[in-house]
């Protein structure tokens, strides 16, 4: 581990001294960036662009073909070319009441970084599409003051799976994000008093939930082979399959707390974010969670600007095992200048099962560079290396991606 992290010092050192990274340059209008904005990921939703008496529509999307080639450590390289789409849209009535909905196409697998390592080269393989997010929210004063959200809803609890982190590869924060729920919740803005004024622009959120197992779960197009490794079959989740969360009925609740500009500090943005997960098949015991993140963006003139993260994350008891704690460290920074951006990020995974009394450290290093085309069109590549129940992983990754709305 330690030399992963004398490299991406040396490479930081590297990018901000580099003559030909900060030499003067004209401004420019966007930047490279991956991914749409987390704030329009999840409820309540954002604000309607249009505030009239009437209906609008807003909506945002990308698309990204990926390529890798992975050489394990244990086996011969294999190769993969996937694609992911999201789709989020937002149809307003007036400003009082919109009904959101977000579907994402995407390879076919469970909820953890581990199913990325195929066990075989394939093309586009496994590829379903999924009903993400379907809920109404009403905003009783039309603006961010206080909204209330129900439907199919993805919880508050962590960020580290999202966009926010840095780089073109998934980090093992996916493990524990909370998508394809039911619920509802509530979303306050904390007023700024000269108490609490340290806390910047915050918000308040809290759901209550159970995963879906109705027909909105279900994945459109993807055939997976019958012995094909990590993919989830196509068709509902079931409440059969247990787990944390699949209880039928409202057990689980997430609350987080989120901002800007803690402490006065331009820039600063935080997480922190509580979950209780109930569960119900013999032998399962609830999931208890609490995440904390931070992301600091500045400028370093000359047109350079850099956006250091990082989230730890405490799940007990992860996804009802009984005895199973894990603790996730996820970090990463991205320095942008002009049409460049440079992606260093990684993790680590500590996996504690008390009743077999075995441990795992599960660690990631990763290097992307992106570079936009032009407006809303990023291309770029990367390198990343995942150690996995003591198995190496070396990946190497182009990708192309797209950014649109209708």
């Amino acid at each position: 581990m330690s030399r992963q992290l004398i490299v991406t010092a040396l490479i930081c050192a590297l990018l901000f001294a580099h003559p030909a990274i900060a030499q003067d340059a004209s401004p420019d209008p966007y930047q490279a960036t991956v991914g749409i904005l987390l704030d329009h990921e999840l409820p309540p939703g954002p604000l309607p662009q249009v505030l009239t008496d009437g209906f609008s529509f807003s909506n945002e999307g990308d698309t990204f073909l990926q390529s890798e080639a992975t050489k394990p450590d244990n086996a011969t390289t294999k190769r993969t070319v996937y694609n992911e789409t999201d789709f989020h849209g937002h149809l307003n009535w007036s400003d009082w009441l919109t009904l959101n909905a977000a579907t994402k196409f995407e390879h076919e697998r469970f909820n953890n970084v581990n199913d990325f390592y195929p066990d075989r080269s394939s093309f586009l393989r496994s590829e379903g599409l999924t009903l993400r997010q379907f809920y109404f929210t009403v905003r009783p004063d039309g603006d961010d003051q206080v909204a209330f959200y129900g439907g199919k809803i993805h919880p508050a609890f962590g960020t580290g799976w999202s966009f926010a982190y840095p780089g073109i590869f998934y980090p093992f924060a996916t493990d524990y994000e909370q998508d394809q729920m039911i619920g509802f919740g509530a979303d306050a803005k904390i007023p700024r008093t000269a108490v609490i004024n340290w806390l910047g622009t915050a918000h308040l959120s809290a759901e209550t939930f159970f995963l879906d197992t109705t027909s909105l779960s279900y994945s459109l197009f993807a055939h997976p082979s019958a012995n094909d490794m990590f993919v989830t079959p196509p068709g509902m989740f079931h409440y059969s399959d247990g787990g944390a969360g699949n209880t039928n009925g409202l057990s689980s609740v997430t609350a987080s707390l989120r901002g800007n500009d803690l402490f006065n500090a331009k820039g600063l943005a935080y997480h922190f974010s509580f979950t209780h997960e109930g569960v119900h098949l013999p032998g399962e015991q609830a999931q208890t969670g609490l995440t904390a993140a931070g992301n600091y963006s500045f400028d370093l003139g000359d047109g350079l600007s850099t956006s250091p993260y990082g989230e730890y994350a405490w799940i007990e008891n992860f996804n009802g095992q009984a005895g199973l704690t894990r603790h996730y460290v996820t970090y990463g920074l991205a320095a942008k200048k002009g049409k460049w951006e440079l992606d260093l990020s990684g993790g680590l995974r500590a996996s504690y099962n008390h009743p077999s009394a075995t441990n795992i450290w599960d660690t990631q290093e990763s290097l992307s560079l992106l570079y936009a085309v032009m407006d809303k069109f990023v291309v770029g590549g990367g390198y990343n290396h995942i150690d996995i129940n003591n198995v190496g992983n070396n990946t190497v990754g182009l990708i192309a991606q797209y950014q649109f709305s209708l």
